[in-house]
């Protein structure tokens, strides 16, 4: 096996930060914010990605094609959700859900560093995952800067794949904050 490159593993820890009062971005959506913890060799550092919005779907059922379906917080709460609602894209509600990633809009992502395709979680795939440099921890997308954490945890190993990563996680958990 070839040796990883950027990365030996990539644990997340969900660390929620409080917040005064509830931002909104440029589409008037209410916003969160995560934390994403990036182990590299026996050094851990903070990263931030950025994402538009929130996309739910499920891969385990036809509810995949049609964009409508259930979610489970991990907390228990449920969430019913359906793509064919516009209000559907906008970011969970605090506190219930503390910001539960399970999609990203890749057009919102502008910066390549470390990409992972496909991260299967309980049923729930995330189309699209992109992280930013350690050094470039926000991103200005329409003249707002946004601030992304990402909390992973992981279930199964680290898998190389081509120039991306693959990874089976149990759970993954975000929060987005304009800065």
């Amino acid at each position: 096996m070839r040796k990883l490159t950027v990365f030996t593993l990539i644990l997340g820890c969900l660390s929620i930060l409080s917040c005064s009062e509830e931002r909104m971005n440029s589409m008037g959506e209410p916003t969160i914010q995560v934390n994403l913890q990036i182990r590299n060799a026996n050094e851990w550092k903070s990263a931030n990605v950025t994402i538009d919005y929130i996309r739910f779907f499920q891969t385990n059922s036809d509810q995949s094609e049609t964009g409508i379906g259930t979610v489970q917080n991990w907390n228990g709460t449920t969430l019913n959700f359906d793509l064919r609602q516009e209000e559907t894209k906008k970011v969970l509600e605090k506190p219930y859900w503390e910001a539960i990633l399970l999609g990203i809009d890749p057009d919102f992502i502008e910066t390549s560093f470390v990409t992972v395709d496909d991260i299967q979680i309980e049923g729930v795939a995330i189309e699209y995952v992109e992280y930013i440099p350690f050094e470039n921890q926000t991103t200005i997308k329409n003249g707002k800067k946004y601030q992304i954490d990402l909390g992973i945890d992981l279930d199964k190993a680290l898998i190389k794949k081509e120039d991306s990563f693959e990874l089976k996680v149990s759970t993954i958990k975000a929060k987005i904050s304009e800065l």
